[in-house]
């Protein structure tokens, strides 16, 4: 079983994201899938392709406020290759 742990610091400004939704595409141009769903800035993602180049990211879920979207990439690239 092949698996990753992702963790992310959480942004400085604006709150406490209500969730994270991770998605996972196939390099170099997949795409983008939803594969996970975090309330806390980590995740263990289990059942991972093998043999696949992989990039990784993760979106805040916001709770709406007038100023800002309610989703917003969040900076996060996690690259993995298995053989």
């Amino acid at each position: 079983m092949y698996w990753i742990f992702l963790d992310w610091k959480e942004r400085a400004e604006g709150g406490k994201p209500a969730a994270y939704l991770v998605q996972r595409r196939e390099m170099p141009d997949g795409a983008w899938t939803l594969i996970g769903i975090a309330i806390e800035s980590e995740i263990t993602l289990l059942d991972q392709p093998r043999g696949k180049a992989l990039e990784y990211r993760v979106l805040a879920v916001t709770r709406p406020e007038p100023a800002r979207k309610a989703i917003e990439l969040f900076p996060l690239l996690a690259l993995y290759k298995s053989n």
